[in-house]
């Protein structure tokens, strides 16, 4: 005797298993640029600067750091966490 799932609940695992892929892949480029950008810039951004323009500067160089830090991937990690919860719930409810 073979145990099957029902067809609607097999495609909300094969489903869930495709976003838990994605969550792992854009997991692993946000490690990776924190590893490439992230540490390199905080490793060579150590001071406050020696002068008024030197202090500008820098934060000119960490309001970029800043927005470069927040790219699509940080949203689509979120979302793609958030609609896994959301499934998840829905299967065990």
């Amino acid at each position: 005797m073979s145990c099957t799932l029902p067809r609607a609940w097999s495609q909300s695992l094969i489903l869930c298993w495709k976003h838990c892929w994605c969550v792992e892949m854009i997991g692993v480029q946000i490690l990776d640029w924190i590893h490439d950008v992230g540490e390199q810039y905080l490793a060579n951004h150590t001071t406050v600067g020696n002068s008024l323009e030197d202090t500008q500067a820098l934060l000119r160089e960490h309001n970029e750091f800043k927005s470069a830090s927040k790219v699509e991937r940080w949203a689509s990690f979120y979302s793609l966490t958030v609609l896994l919860m959301q499934m998840a719930i829905g299967m065990i409810l």
